[in-house]
């Protein structure tokens, strides 16, 4: 993955990454962030995806 400036990955960082958006909306694009990150990672290393899973995000809403 060819990113043209550093990912916005970081969960403490969602606040400063997206100000104006809510934290549900914040938490959807870092989980967008994350699922393209691993997606690029498991062409580059076959079955990245499998190993790096992550949780669903509909699971987080209350938290």
């Amino acid at each position: 993955m060819r990113a043209e400036k550093r990912l916005p990955y970081k969960q403490a960082k969602t606040r400063n990454y997206w100000p104006m958006e809510t934290p549900v909306s914040r938490r959807n694009k870092l989980f967008e962030t994350w699922r393209a990150i691993v997606a690029s990672l498991d062409l580059e290393i076959k079955g990245a995806s499998e190993i790096l899973r992550l949780p669903n995000s509909r699971l987080h809403h209350g938290s």
